[in-house]
């Protein structure tokens, strides 16, 4: 019984750190992307703590990228136009080195519909989870991978330039 109660102490100290985590990250950046300047696909926010407002967003500290889809969207569709980026923007070689970690994440995306909500979420130190409507639905280790992974949308080469929508 003790290590039951110990045990749900644990996870209330655990989640509260994490909410507490989430509830400092600020709304930074948004952007409504349509194709073809056109067709409304996702709402972006990118959300982080205020004082790294100054900072690359690339750099190491907790954030957020959420998506919010205005249509329905096939989770090869998805991962077809990530995967394009990464080639264009990133160099082949640091590619490799993630190579089985975007296998990985990509795995888990799911189709998504109208209204649906894609998080990719970093922390320092644990790594990049994703997740749908607030469910995690996986987690990928490394610093360096969100580095790699989040220029898709934040990096100098990325095609939906967020930050400067702002």
């Amino acid at each position: 019984m003790i290590r039951f109660i110990i045990g749900i102490e644990i996870l209330s100290l655990a989640s509260s750190w994490v909410m507490g985590n989430a509830s400092e990250l600020k709304e930074l950046a948004t952007t409504r992307y349509k194709f073809g300047g056109l067709i409304h696909v996702f709402d972006a926010t990118y959300r982080a703590p205020l004082d790294t407002a100054h900072l690359d967003p690339l750099d190491e500290f907790p954030k957020e990228l959420e998506f919010e889809y205005a249509r329905n969207i096939g989770s090869e569709q998805l991962i077809g136009v990530a995967e394009k980026i990464l080639k264009k923007s990133v160099p082949s070689a640091k590619l490799a080195e993630i190579e089985f970690r975007i296998k990985a994440l990509n795995a888990a995306y799911q189709d998504v519909g109208r209204g649906d909500r894609y998080t990719l979420r970093y922390e320092p130190g644990k790594g990049t989870s994703l997740l749908l409507n607030g469910t995690v639905l996986h987690e990928t280790p490394g610093d360096d991978f969100h580095r790699i992974y989040f220029s898709i949308w934040l990096g100098p080469k990325s095609p939906f330039d967020l930050l400067s929508k702002s």
